[in-house]
């Protein structure tokens, strides 16, 4: 599955968002046990090295299962305003 990731300097912690009320996905795993990656900072500890926060897409967003379905769209909003970014597979 493809995966949304943003990587971004300190203080950009995300983990107040709440999965599956705030998005329907869930965060990628960081380097430590049982860690989320929902820390964007690209030195975020616990998180692999420019890991950032990384959310894992739906099955078959990409590669083979992807194009076997006929592919599809990417689309991004980045809305400062509203203080999000969101994406859709």
């Amino acid at each position: 599955a493809a995966s949304t990731t943003l990587h971004t300097n300190n203080d950009c912690d995300q983990q107040n968002i709440d999965v599956g009320e705030d998005f329907t996905s869930h965060w990628n795993l960081g380097a430590a046990p049982g860690l989320e990656a929902d820390n964007c900072d690209v030195n975020a500890e616990g998180q692999w090295h420019n890991q950032g926060c990384s959310q894992k897409g739906p099955a078959n967003s990409m590669g083979s299962g992807f194009n076997t379905q006929g592919g599809g769209t990417f689309a991004a909003e980045w809305d400062p305003d509203a203080a999000h970014i969101r994406t859709w597979f």
